[in-house]
């Protein structure tokens, strides 16, 4: 609603109270001046402006979390090739299945740990 909009409103209720009794006519006057109608505006701009702050804040949270899982699902590929390089070793060969074990423990640190 633009502050046009209340000011017609404002006269409208105006016009109809101004002959009534003098409660109203009292009323009428609280609300005829000109700051509340200015005020009122206001507050409805920045209750606006609040709502959409709060959606677009939403919406940039959702897309910095897709990043972040994204960047981890890349970042563990390489780890899931090296358990996969792991379980094709040799069951006799423990030496070799012992050290692939300590790459994959560090890769998975520098995962983890940034």
């Amino acid at each position: 609603m633009t502050s046009e909009d209340y000011k017609k409103s404002f006269e409208n209720t105006y016009n109809k109270f101004k002959n009534k009794k003098p409660y109203y006519k009292l009323m009428v006057k609280k609300l005829k001046s000109k700051e509340m109608l200015e005020l009122i505006y206001k507050i409805e701009e920045i209750n606006k402006d609040f709502n959409n702050f709060v959606k677009h804040s939403e919406k940039q949270k959702g897309e910095i979390q897709k990043i972040a899982e994204e960047e981890v699902i890349k970042d563990m590929l390489p780890v899931l090739d090296s358990f996969e390089k792991a379980f094709k070793c040799k069951e006799n060969n423990f030496e070799e299945f012992k050290e692939g074990s300590k790459l994959i423990k560090k890769q998975l640190s520098e995962v983890i740990g940034g």
